[in-house]
């Protein structure tokens, strides 16, 4: 599972996040696939930035996005409270419309 999430029309921006996957199939290529699909569907809709925000703590994630061809921006400390009361900070990647090819995606902005 994968969303888009915090979309912001007026910006054309959105995040995709809320993304959860069966461990049997974690490292596979599902993940990079559906990231791509939702990119390219993102980007085709007239997004201008598309951005993903990983627990600090979950370097697999955070190197799945750079081999993605998302940019590291930064990270935001203490930015939310998890499930399990856990504090956690984010680290932010994003992608734009102009870098799509970069991340393997053909699309351009309508």
């Amino acid at each position: 599972m994968s969303s888009y999430i915090d979309i912001q029309p007026a910006n054309r921006a959105l995040e995709i996040g809320t993304t959860y996957y069966r461990p049997e199939v974690r490292g596979t290529a599902v993940n990079p696939a559906a990231k791509r699909l939702m990119l390219g569907h993102a980007f085709a809709c007239g997004a201008n930035r598309v951005a993903f925000k990983v627990d600090d703590r979950n370097t697999r994630s955070q190197a799945a996005m750079t081999k993605l061809g998302a940019t590291r921006e930064g990270m935001l400390r203490h930015d939310m409270i998890t499930w399990t009361g856990h504090v956690r900070s984010s680290v932010v990647f994003s992608i734009l419309a102009g870098e799509c090819p970069r991340c393997g995606i053909s699309s351009t902005p309508g």
